[in-house]
Order: structure tokens, then sequence, then C-alpha cells
């Protein structure tokens, strides 16, 4: 074929590809030009899920409307249906989210479509167990559950995803019941399921159901048995199962000593209310308490963060409004030091929830509001003379929120030990600025904690080496003895210490047997709660 024929038939096959494609993006903009409004809304909500939750639940109750008016089939609404319970379920509704998933179970019945339906009590009976807990509805009736196994049992191959999902739900009921032998037989058959099934994530929730049981029954050496177990048999992510079970042994500490959620509730309240007096009656005695707890933590630190209580997800209107309630108790108290730390506090996390947002839109700089909020922070911060150890806290956080000048924040740690040496957050807060995800690089965490440790005798050294660990474990996505080269044999030797001082220190035998799990440190993670 000569040269000439050749260039033709290049140019005829690429101008082909080019009518193609063209037809192509045609077809997917007039598709798209021409979608329904109920899909467009749907598709809507799902884009906004994640950044404004709420702005999706109204779109999917637009489209549900919408796909009732323009008669559309069954199957695709009780997809929107489901879709709009489970953005209530995500959002905290869990009252709202079961009369959702009761409503498509009614469409589903209606329709013949027994599977949905049955899967649709399933998802009704656990928002309603999650709305019974926080004493928002009656207790939940097994009957339920037990309905939709028997819907699905003539129709599928047992065992399968919503019969695991129908045995966890009869396990929830059984704990309201306080039935919990029944919970944990319900729990052995969703484990069984999920085995069946290869379903790490199911396998997590069943023994986290079962070692629920166990802590509600202080067996909490069973509990770590069967957290150990999980562990071994790799169910679902490993981080996930040790913070989840971290998080129960919280909540079980919390009720021996102090009643922190209580307390949290409390402060809330009283923030809503615009109890301020209250707030700085509370506060006002804390601050100048110096006992700190097993973790090297003051309690008056974790009061603080419990009026900064949104999530860096949450919609700008809710940060707007958590900043005028707080405005208005800095305005009305003028001389309270805690107002000021927190609404700094607050400040800080918005802005850098901006800052966040317009990277991950991959934006070239940050709107410019940003770096006012954090002006705004940094001011509020200066007005307040009395410089406590929270005090310098709270400015760590706001400095390592703004543009990250180190020399500025090396200052306040510098100006904060020389006036309260054993103030601890000060160096947990610097460490965690040095972890290789942050702002380290290698071997300065390392370094940084040695040398500080160094300046203690034994064994508050290593005590003090631990509370770090432990600390970072508490804050890192990450292994954090595997993310760094932090000594493990120096971690262990400081949490025994510790627990030999607090022996009934559930959060530190839970974090030995946690950490020793990351170590391979199989005998010590055995015997954390050996004693």
């Amino acid at each position: 074929m000569g040269s000439r024929n050749i260039v033709k038939l290049l140019i005829a096959i690429s101008a082909g590809w080019l009518l193609l494609c063209t037809a192509i993006i045609g077809t997917l903009i007039f598709a798209e030009m021409h979608k329904p409004q109920w899909q467009k809304d749907a598709d809507q909500a799902a884009d906004q899920a994640e950044s404004n939750p709420k702005r999706a639940i109204a779109l999917y109750e637009k489209a549900i409307t919408e796909a009732q008016n323009d008669n559309v089939p069954p199957g695709p609404r009780l997809d929107l249906m489901e879709k709009h319970a489970d953005s209530l379920y995500s959002d905290g509704q869990y009252l709202e989210a079961k009369a959702g998933y009761h409503d498509a179970g009614a469409l589903a019945r209606r329709s013949r479509l027994l599977e949905r339906q049955s899967d649709f009590l399933i998802y009704e009976s656990r928002a309603w167990h999650d709305a019974y807990k926080l004493g928002l509805a009656d207790m939940p009736d097994a009957a339920i559950v037990k309905t939709a196994l028997a819907l699905r049992s003539d129709k599928e191959e047992l065992p399968n995803k919503a019969v695991q999902a129908a045995h966890l739900a009869l396990a929830d009921i059984a704990i309201d019941h306080e039935q919990y032998g029944k919970a944990v037989s319900f729990y052995k058959k969703a484990l069984a399921d999920a085995s069946t099934l290869k379903d790490g994530d199911g396998k997590r929730d069943a023994r986290l159901g079962m070692i629920t049981v166990a802590v509600i029954q202080k067996n909490y050496r069973l509990g770590n048995d069967i957290f150990l177990e999980g562990v071994e048999d790799k169910d679902g992510d490993a981080n996930t199962l040790r913070s989840n079970y971290f998080a129960l042994m919280i909540e079980a500490d919390a009720s021996i000593d102090t009643d922190y959620d209580a307390i949290k509730a409390n402060l809330l309240k009283l923030l809503q209310e615009q109890n301020f007096a209250k707030l700085d009656e509370f506060f006002a005695a804390e601050l100048n308490k110096e006992k700190e707890l097993p973790s090297g933590q003051l309690p008056v630190d974790i009061y603080l963060s419990y009026l900064n209580d949104l999530a860096a997800s949450a919609p700008s209107t809710d940060w707007k409004n958590k900043i005028a309630a707080l405005t208005t108790w800095n305005q009305k108290c003028p001389r309270s030091q805690a107002a000021k730390l927190v609404l700094a506090d607050v400040l800080a996390s918005y802005a850098l929830s901006l800052k966040s947002q317009s990277e991950s839109e991959e934006q070239k700089s940050s709107p410019p509001s940003v770096e006012a909020i954090f002006a705004r922070a940094q001011r509020v911060l200066s007005e307040e003379k009395m410089k406590t150890p929270s005090w310098y806290n709270c400015s760590q956080t706001v400095v390592l929120n703004c543009s990250f000048d180190q020399q500025k924040y090396n200052k306040i740690v510098d100006e904060c030990q020389r006036k309260f040496p054993n103030y601890k957050e000060t160096v947990f807060s610097k460490a965690a600025t040095l972890l290789p995800d942050a702002y380290g690089e290698d071997g300065d965490i390392e370094k940084y904690v040695a040398d500080e440790c160094r300046k203690l005798p034994a064994p508050q050294s290593d005590i003090l080496y631990a509370q770090t660990v432990m600390y970072l474990e508490t804050l890192a996505t990450d292994d954090t003895l595997n993310v760094t080269s932090l000594s493990w044999d120096r971690t262990r030797r400081g949490l025994r210490s510790l627990l030999t001082l607090h022996k009934n220190w559930l959060v530190g035998k839970t974090l030995l047997s946690i950490l020793a799990t990351e170590a391979h440190d199989t005998k010590t993670a055995e015997n954390a709660f050996a004693d």
C-alpha cells in the first residue's frame, strides 16, 4: 500500500473515531439533559451525602415525592427510600430512619417484593434499637426480625447476608432485654454466617457484640480473649476492630470512676440553654486542679474538648451556630477563660475543616475566610492574661491548625514547660506533630520523646514514655508502633508501672493488649487482664 493510501486510511480512521466519540458524548449529554427530575435530585443527594448530609436527606425526600408523582415502578422507588432512610440513620436520626424503613417495607409488601420487605424489617429493627439506646423509643420487639427471617428462609439458601444482619439485630434486641445468653447465641450465629460468606467486617461486628456482652457482665478477660481471636482471624480492618474495642472499654472505665458521658451531656445542655453562670462555675473549679488522670492528661482538657463536639464534615451552618453560641458566652462573661478557650478551639477547628475541604477540591489557595478565622482564634486567646496549662494546650492547637509555624509553636511549648514542668499534654501534643504523616522527619519523634523522658527519674521516665505512646495511639489511624520506631519494651515497662499504681484502670489494660498485638507480643496481650 502506497504512503498516500496509508495517510488516507489513517485520516479515515481518525475521522471515524472522532465521529464515534462525538456520538457517545452527545448521547451522554442528551441522556443527562433528559433525566427525570427525581433522578437528578437523587444523583445530587448522593454527591452531597458526606459533605452535607442534611441537604442530601432533603433532596432524597424531594426525589421520592417526584418519583411517586411520575408513577415510577416500585423497584427504583424502594432504592430511593432506602437511601433516604440510610442517610437519616447515618445522621443519627434513628427514629426518622426507622419510619423511613417502615414505609419502604410497606411498599415492598404491597408490591410482593418479599425479600426487600425482609431487608427493610431488619433495618427498621436496628434503627429502633439505636433509638432505644438513646432513650428516644420503647424497647424493640424481636418479632419484627423473626418475621423478616421467615420471609427470607423460603426464598434463599441459608446463610446469606440478610440472615446475618437479622442475627445481629436479634442479638442487639436481646441485649436491650438483658437476655445476654440469647445475645451471645445470636452473635455466634452471625459469626458463623459471616465466616461462610468470608465477610471480615461481619465477623468483626459479631465479635464486637460478644465483647459488648462480656463488658456488660464485667468479664473483661473474656472480652480481651474475643478481641485477640478477632486479631488472629483478621476480622475486617484491624484498626477498626481495635478502635471499637477501645471505645467499648473507655465507656466501661468511665462507669467505674467518673461518668464522663454524663458530664459531657450536662455541659452541652448548659451551653444550649445558655446557662453560662453554671458553665463558668464548673470550669473555674476545674481549671486550677492539677491532679492528672492515669493517661497523663488533666480532666479539664477533656471537659473543654466536649464543647467542641462537631465533626470536621459538619455543615457550615452547624459550625456557625456553635460559634454564635460561644461568642454570646464570651460577650456575657468577658472574664471567663473557659469561654475564650472553647471559642478559640472551635474557630481553629472550623478553619481547619474549611481548609481541608478546599484542599480536597484541589484549589490552589484556601478561601480568604480561613485565614480570617484563624486570626480571630488567635485574638481571642491573646485577650486572656492568666495563662493556665489549658491555655497553652489550646494555643498549641490553634497554631498547629493555622499555617504551621514551627518556631512559634516551639516558643509556646518552651514557655509552658518553664511555667508548668509537670504538664504532660504539651509533650503529647508536640510529639503528635512529629509523626511521619504530620511534620516529622525520620527519627524526630523517637529523639524528642526520649529527650523529654530523660528529664525524669525511673519509673516516671518510662511512665511518660508509655503515656505518650498511648496518646499517639488514640490519635493515629495507623499502628503507632509500626509507623514509628518508638520502643515497645519501654512502653510496656511504663504501662506496667502505671497499672501497678492504678490496678482497676481498664483503659490501660486495654491499651496494653492493643499495643502488644501491634508489637506481636502475644503473651503480653493474652495476660493484659490477668490480674
